[in-house]
């Protein structure tokens, strides 16, 4: 059995290599020479000769030809998910193959042919139009329901707004949370960079309400400075910021010092996106090239996510299924 384990660890090590798009960021940027890749690539492969029988296998899914895979930072669970039950490891094991450049960096990939697939929120406008005019068409298949939510510091006495009060707080309007039911203090409301997926959310959420010009200080480049920024900077205490379920329930609501707001009434959990009562719904995408071959490992793999296999495993890493 242990040497099962390991052996499935080096499997997915090495999709861990294939998977990170081959662009210079921070993120990839230690990765080996691909005369290296493909030498540990054969390596991994003779020492898993013996491993068991999974369902890669059954979607002719290999170390060598599993698709190229980025995506937004609140996908790394789902696509970890999904190698966790196709090589038969353990979530978090599968988790830390997983490297995504962020929303923005990855459809450049995809268009760019840098990565095959990316797992992420909708488009923006101005991403949906760079495809056109490049003259490049984009398959997106649903795999989860995702919630767009509105995160406090915990000890904010505010719990609940409407959607009306929320437009209210970013287009400015709402400046101090005593208007709110809250202390007698000024909001600090938080904003993403302009092409981070949450950001995308916001506009869509905003309409036709004007989003105020935000201040630079209190702009975050990433979800994890943001969430930092309420839990435990300074005046977190009257911060409010905003991010993706899948994101802020799995990595902070359990540990850092933040909660939700309740929308119209009704706060955010699995229950309400299944049930679809919680308001500020939205869907994950697995996107790829319309121009795939038909016979692409990015085909085998879309089949499998939507299989009851894939489904199952989309619920296992804490998502809300599409089908």
């Amino acid at each position: 059995m242990k040497l099962k384990i390991k052996t499935a660890a080096l499997l997915l090590s090495a999709i861990a290599i294939l998977t990170a798009c081959n662009n210079k960021n921070e993120d990839n940027s230690e990765l080996p020479a691909i005369e290296t890749q493909a030498t540990e690539t054969q390596a991994i492969q003779a020492k898993t000769a013996t491993i068991k029988h999974t369902l890669a296998d059954d979607y002719s899914l290999t170390a060598e030809n599993f698709p190229l895979i980025d995506g937004s930072t609140s996908t790394i669970p789902l696509v970890g998910g999904l190698k966790a039950m196709l090589f038969g490891v353990p979530q978090l094991e599968a988790e830390n193959t997983v490297s995504h450049t962020k929303t923005h960096t990855a459809f450049q990939n995809l268009l760019d042919g840098k990565c095959d697939v990316i797992f992420t929120v909708p488009l923006s406008k101005e991403q949906e139009q760079e495809a056109r005019e490049r003259g490049i068409e984009i398959e997106m298949l649903p795999v989860a329901v995702e919630g767009f939510v509105f995160v406090v510091n915990k000890e904010n006495p505010v719990t609940a707004l409407s959607q009306e009060q929320l437009r209210g707080i970013y287009s400015g309007e709402i400046t101090n949370w005593g208007e709110l039911g809250g202390n007698d203090a000024p909001i600090i409301a938080y904003q993403r960079n302009l092409d981070s997926g949450s950001q995308n959310h916001m506009l869509e959420f905003m309409g036709v309400v004007p989003l105020s010009d935000p201040i630079l200080e209190l702009v975050r480049t990433g979800m994890d400075s943001l969430m930092d920024s309420i839990a435990v900077y300074d005046n977190a205490v009257d911060s409010i910021g905003y991010s993706v379920y899948s994101y802020a329930g799995q990595m902070y609501s359990e540990v850092m010092n933040v909660k939700f707001i309740e929308v119209d009434g009704v706060p955010i959990s699995l229950d309400t996106l299944a049930d679809k009562s919680y308001p500020l719904l939205s869907v994950t995408y697995m996107m790829y090239r319309k121009d795939t071959p038909a016979d692409s490992p990015v085909l085998r793999l879309a089949e499998f996510v939507q299989s009851e296999e894939g489904t199952a495993a989309i619920r296992g890493a804490g998502y809300v299924p599409y089908n």
